[in-house]
């Protein structure tokens, strides 16, 4: 080998080696904002959740039929404490199918032990649910509901 080409193999080497350095620090400098942003996730899914059962109890079963109708609800469960994200931040995260209805999702919810709905999601799922699987939360409420209405 001769001296010319271990030096670039050198210099080759070398950048490599910064490269690496530079996507760490980089790596290390975004982890903050990304462990934040799936901890914001999951209080966006909870309160989402609890927003749709509130509003599910105040019209005495109806399901929301889009956003909107969902924000006097949710301002009663951040009146509640559960704070930690805006209407709006809950909408940027969430996605909810407003195209069913309660008496759907129970007709199904009863065949099965599991929900076989997906109504309610992360925009982006980065991680496992820390507050239970919402759609799992909502059968469980619905459930219960149902069973509240029909005790004597």
């Amino acid at each position: 080998m001769t001296p010319r080409s271990r030096r670039t193999l050198c210099i080759i080497g070398v950048g490599l080696l910064l490269l690496a350095i530079v996507a760490g620090l980089v790596a290390i400098y975004r982890l903050p904002d990304r462990v934040l942003d799936r901890v914001k996730d999951q209080y966006a899914i909870a309160q989402a959740v609890s927003a749709l059962t509130e509003y599910i109890e105040q019209t005495e079963g109806r399901w929301p039929s889009d956003w909107e109708s969902l924000r006097a609800a949710h301002k009663t469960v951040t009146d509640r404490g559960e704070n930690a994200c805006t209407f709006e931040e809950v909408q940027d995260r969430v996605e909810i199918d407003f195209s069913v209805s309660t008496t759907t999702l129970l007709k199904n919810e009863a065949q099965s032990k599991t929900p076989p709905f997906d109504v309610i999601r992360l925009k982006h799922p980065t991680t496992a649910w820390t507050f239970g699987e919402p759609n799992e939360q909502i059968a469980i409420y619905l459930r219960r509901s149902q069973e509240s209405h029909n005790d004597p």
